[in-house]
């Protein structure tokens, strides 16, 4: 249904002279991938909206889109050449919502509202437009600090709310893992992007263990084998948890519990995690508990490329695709539909 866009659409984001564009280097570089690979990205855009359409009542003529995590703002751009009826982005990184806004001038603005903030920007904007059908985002979900939480606060904006979330941190494909415990190691221990946290972070750059020890150490008077215990326990924590634990510590000399991962690990001053690693039993539990059905898709890898190895890959990507659960194990993605 939506796959019938994307050449059109791909026409046009052609036709915009990209590096013209004056926003910063970041979001700069993010949207030249998306552009430069943007057939796959528009299939993967194409999967979410039509899984939206598949488990909603409304015709996409009638529904409200909430792109939750936008970036650049494609997903949501493209949901609006695919006949959206309304469409909302957010994202609380204000260099990726200029980006975003500059993109969406370019392209007429079909994003009807582009906002910069998290849940509480959506919920305080719903007050006065309407309220979403769907909510959706890709490599989002796997960052959010409290991915529970953040599932009741849908529910209790609108509990007919279908949500589709893509992420790349797949624990079924071993691939996928080694790679992204190798960069929540480095996280951890020796560097983190400065680019992926907030602009005014005084710590960017550092490991989370020595963001962690300094915000204990700019707090509280403690011994340094006790700071250093501290910040290796509140591993995944960020800034209020931390203190809140170090409090709980001083007072009754308890620890906190130990994180039931290795290497899952998040910037404790945005509570931004390094693409958390959450079993599909975790996300079912997680989903259950906020009150919606989950349904797990795979996602396939870009076979849109010239070569051989496009060949491969559309053999791997049909595997991938037609045995569900083995083909797991090999994804490139997964779609987590709650409904």
């Amino acid at each position: 249904m939506f796959k019938q866009y994307i050449f059109t659409f791909s026409a046009t984001l052609q036709s915009i002279p990209i590096t013209d564009f004056h926003i910063e280097s970041y979001p700069a570089q993010y949207l030249q991938l998306l552009i430069s690979q943007r057939i796959y990205y528009l299939h993967i855009y194409a999967q979410v909206l039509q899984k939206i359409v598949q488990y909603s009542i409304k015709p996409k003529e009638e529904m409200v889109l909430l792109d939750y995590g936008a970036g650049n703002g494609l997903l949501g751009m493209f949901a609006k050449h695919c006949g959206f009826k309304t469409v909302y982005s957010v994202d609380i990184n204000t260099s990726f919502v200029y980006a975003a806004q500059f993109l969406n001038r370019q392209l007429k603005n079909p994003v009807d509202a582009i906002l910069t903030g998290d849940w509480d920007t959506i919920v305080h904007f719903c007050k006065t437009h309407p309220i979403p059908d769907a909510v959706a985002g890709t490599d989002v979900i796997e960052h959010i600090y409290d991915v529970g939480n953040f599932l009741k606060n849908i529910k209790a904006l609108n509990a007919t709310m279908i949500t589709v979330f893509t992420t790349a941190s797949v624990t079924a494909n071993p691939f996928k893992t080694y790679t992204i415990k190798k960069l929540q190691q480095q996280d951890e221990y020796k560097w983190s992007n400065p680019q992926h946290t907030s602009s005014d972070n005084p710590y960017a750059g550092l490991p989370f263990l020595e963001v962690r020890k300094r915000i204990i150490q700019e707090h509280f008077n403690l011994p340094e084998h006790q700071v250093t215990t501290l910040a290796s326990v509140t591993r995944g924590m960020n800034t209020a948890d931390i203190l809140q634990a170090a409090t709980t510590f001083i007072h009754t000399k308890q620890l906190p519990t130990v994180i039931n991962h290795p290497t899952n690990t998040c910037d404790p001053v945005t509570g931004s995690w390094t693409e958390q690693l959450l079993t599909i039993e975790e996300y079912q539990v997680l989903y259950k508990n906020a009150g919606f059905n989950l349904t797990v898709y795979n996602g396939v890898y870009n076979e849109w490329q010239q070569g051989l190895k496009s060949l491969l890959l559309k053999i791997l990507n049909r595997y991938i695709l037609f045995t569900s659960r083995f083909g797991r194990w090999l994804s490139a993605y997964i779609v987590l539909v709650g409904k």
